[in-house]
Parts: structure tokens; C-alpha cells; sequence
């Protein structure tokens, strides 16, 4: 793993644990200047491997091991250059992170009710930049326990009503391949399937006889959620992203556990 990949996701790590794990009311806000750095970091990264020279501003300064390096949007630019296509929706998503961080690091800063959609589109751009421009995945860099929590946050519980649970995918825009987001999302289940089930007794299809199948995501509301076998199970293929979901015990509908034990057809059985 290079410097720049290797800090990235040790800036992801300590940004989610101030987020989930730690009290103080400075939390927040090193929560969303930790991840801002990943995104930086991971551009450089993405920079550094096609020249090294692309990560250090100006042109005809000495590069020496003090050099400035290039700031967020002339990293954007760089790769712009490059031929490369950062998804409108996503750098609407980093402009706006990049005003939240700069006015973090230029005002008081006390907690506010957007934090945690602040935190959670930090980690969804993160998880689509590596895997749209550097051919890897938040799973294959922290543990399956990390991933679980980092997918599901909550926001400031001194939020009227309390906690709210917010799922990366309700504010992650799920990039598009040839066919579409459900066609991506297609390919990778089967893609997990080869890679975790052997080619013998395959169904007609090609698929494995003993493959559980795959249900409804409570947060994409697509067919494309594995409730056992992931690594990060719930998981849902379409999200990228584990889920908090559950299979209800009366109808075996799926939804979210953060809403009770069981989905809203509860509120309809009678003794």
C-alpha cells in the first residue's frame, strides 16, 4: 500500500471512530476534517500513480521534500486532465464538503444537526473514488466489524427526537456502468458468487445451487441485499455497502432495524 493510500485509511479509521466513538463536543468536527483528508489524500494518490510529479502545485518551482502540494480543486482539475470523469453528483457532493471544512477550520465550531450527513457523504465519496479510480474497496483495506459500523451512523443525539439513523446509501450516489446502477450491481453479485462458490453443482444458469439468493435493501429499496455469507453481511450490492437490515418475523419482508424488531406489519396482526 503506498504513503498516500495507507494514510488515507487511517484518516477514514480515526475520522469514523470520533464519530461513532467519542463524546467531546470537538468530535464532529475532527470527524469531518479527518475524512476531508482521506479525500485529499486519495486524489494524490490517484495523481501519483500516473505521474508523481501531478501532486505538487506550480510548474517551474524546485520540487524538494517541501514542496506544496496541489490543493482540492487543482487536484480535480489534474485529473480532469487525465481524462478522468468524476461523477457530477459526487463533486457536487465534494464542493459542498470542501465549504464545511473551510468554514470549520475558520470559525468556532459547535455541533450541528448536519454533521452526521456531513460524515456519511464524506465515507459514500470515499468509497466511490476508490473504487471508480483506484480499483479497490473500503472492505479490502479495514475489517468486516469497521465496515459494519462506519456503514450506519447516527446523528447528534441531542437532535430533537433523538437519534436518527442515517445509511450511507440514502446519500451515496451509486455510480452507473454500462447498463446502469442495476446492471453494476448485477456483475458484482455475480462476481461474488464465482469468487465464493466452487464452479461445481452450478444451477442451469450458471449460479450456484446453494446460493441463498438475495432480498430487498430497506435503504435502495433493490433486490440485491445478501443477509449471510458477506464478509459485511446484511450487504447490499447495489449500496456497496453493509445495510442495516433484518428479515422480518412475521412477513419475511426485509427492513431496517433501526425502525423496532420487526417491519410495519406488526401494527395490522391481531391476537
Amino acid at each position: 500500500m503506498s504513503a498516500f493510500l495507507d494514510n488515507a485509511i487511517e484518516s477514514v479509521r480515526d475520522g469514523t471512530d470520533f464519530y461513532l466513538n467519542r463524546q467531546e463536543r470537538s468530535a464532529h468536527k475532527h470527524a469531518t476534517l479527518l475524512l476531508f483528508h482521506a479525500i485529499e489524500l486519495l486524489l494524490k494518490e490517484r495523481l501519483s500513480e500516473a505521474h508523481g510529479l501531478l501532486i505538487y502545485a506550480g510548474n517551474d518551482d524546485p520540487i524538494t521534500e517541501d514542496a506544496p502540494m496541489v490543493g482540492l480543486q487543482e487536484a480535480l482539475d489534474r485529473i480532469r486532465i487525465l481524462g478522468l470523469v468524476v461523477d457530477p453528483d459526487q463533486a457536487t457532493v465534494l464542493q459542498g464538503l470542501q465549504r464545511r471544512r473551510d468554514w470549520i477550520e475558520r470559525h468556532a465550531y459547535d455541533r450541528d444537526p448536519d454533521d452526521g450527513a456531513a460524515v456519511s457523504q464524506a465515507v459514500g465519496f470515499i468509497m466511490y473514488f476508490l473504487r471508480e479510480f483506484l480499483d479497490t474497496a473500503l472492505e479490502d483495506h479495514i475489517d468486516a466489524d469497521l465496515l459494519a459500523r462506519v456503514s450506519v451512523l447516527s446523528h447528534d443525539t441531542s437532535r430533537e427526537g433523538g437519534p436518527e439513523t442515517v445509511l450511507f446509501a440514502d446519500v451515496t450516489k451509486v455510480s452507473c456502468g454500462d447498463d446502469g446502477p442495476e446492471g453494476s450491481a448485477r456483475d458484482r453479485v455475480d462476481t461474488w458468487i464465482r469468487e465464493n462458490y466452487p464452479s461445481d453443482g452450478t444451477a442451469a444458469d450458471g449460479k450456484a445451487d446453494s446460493f441463498p439468493g438475495t432480498v430487498s435493501c430497506p435503504a435502495c429499496l433493490k433486490d440485491f441485499v445478501l443477509m449471510e455469507g458477506h464478509p459485511a453481511a446484511p450487504y447490499c450490492f447495489f449500496c456497496q455497502a453493509h445495510v442495516d437490515a433484518a428479515c422480518c418475523e412475521h412477513c419475511g419482508a426485509t427492513y431496517s432495524r433501526a425502525h423496532g424488531p420487526s417491519c410495519t406489519c406488526n401494527l395490522w396482526i391481531r391476537p
